[in-house]
């Protein structure tokens, strides 16, 4: 019974979140998958961070709502700083390789959480990094290089409105 009880409730939870239009339809069976102990597969998690459209605050617009956005890369950053001593640094840096520029920076800021000698190298690197970046936060959508936004986390340790 409580394994039907468990089904149930995995059927319930997924039907009712919804995907924000800032990640990749690809990413919509990862999101709804139900781990049987209720926590988040690394793997998905890691691509879920890399395959991000947009730097995500926990609030937006002008009633501060909470950010559907937010919720699938926070919760995917804290599974992946959970799980942190089974992270291979490399491995993160080569999948920084085809990730998007959000993914850059969400993936460079956890490399920096696990290793900050490390996780300050690359966002050095990505100073320079022209790329255009879509950073969501209260009433507030803004366009901007990664490179800036990487300097602010370099700065600053990290990005007040999106990690957790």
């Amino acid at each position: 019974m409580a394994k039907k009880s468990k089904f149930i409730f995995a059927i319930l939870l997924s039907s009712s979140l919804f995907i924000s239009p800032s990640v990749r339809a690809e990413e919509q069976n990862t999101l709804l998958d139900v781990q049987p102990n209720n926590t988040p597969n690394l793997q998905k998690s890691l691509q879920v961070l890399s395959n991000a459209g947009a730097i995500e605050g926990s609030h937006i617009g002008y009633a501060a709502q909470p950010n559907p956005g937010y919720q699938p890369i926070n919760r995917a950053f804290k599974e992946a700083v959970a799980q942190g001593d089974s992270i291979n640094i490399i491995e993160l840096k080569e999948l920084m390789k085809q990730a998007s520029p959000a993914g850059h920076l969400y993936l460079a800021a956890l490399i920096q959480r696990l290793d900050k000698s490390e996780g300050d190298r690359l966002l050095t690197i990505l100073q320079s990094d022209e790329s255009i970046v879509t950073e969501r936060s209260g009433c507030t959508v803004e366009n901007r290089k990664v490179g800036e936004v990487a300097a602010e986390l370099l700065k600053n340790g990290s990005l007040a409105i999106a990690l957790p």
